[in-house]
């Protein structure tokens, strides 16, 4: 049975097109850093930091500034500010542990455009939640 030209070429459009689409949104983005408000218990707030670093490197921070007076916090040679870890994406599951082993806190979660969508599980003091991170770009110096 011979398949006509254009529905050949327009399947392999589709497939090109459909393995691309996925794989766009669901890269770390470099060029800045992931961000999300925290509320603390006597309602005041402060930020959680993520700066991911290639091929495997992420960086974690809390605290109230604003991205621009704290990106110098995260240089991965010398972490005095900020903890560092090692990640994974697997599956596009992006998986990783910051602190100290056994007091440290667990991610796992996606990669959806410029957002993360992670669930946290403390070994600290055993709570857990859901957040989500928004990229937050760092402007040109």
């Amino acid at each position: 049975m011979k398949l006509p030209l254009l529905t050949i070429i327009s399947a392999a459009m589709l497939l090109i097109l459909g393995s691309m689409a996925p794989n766009a949104s669901k890269k770390l983005r470099f060029d800045g850093m992931y961000m999300t408000e925290l509320k603390i218990e006597d309602g005041d707030s402060t930020r959680s930091y993520l700066r991911f670093f290639s091929p495997d490197v992420v960086c974690s921070v809390h605290s109230g500034p604003y991205p621009e007076e704290i990106r110098n916090w995260f240089v991965p040679d010398s972490m005095v500010k900020a903890y560092k870890a090692t990640y994974k994406i697997v599956k596009k599951q992006l998986t990783f542990n910051i602190g100290l082993p056994g007091k440290d806190v667990e991610y796992s979660g996606s990669i959806n455009g410029n957002n993360l969508l992670l669930h946290w599980k403390s070994n600290i003091n055993g709570k857990e939640g859901d957040r989500k991170y928004k990229f937050y770009r760092f402007k040109k110096k």
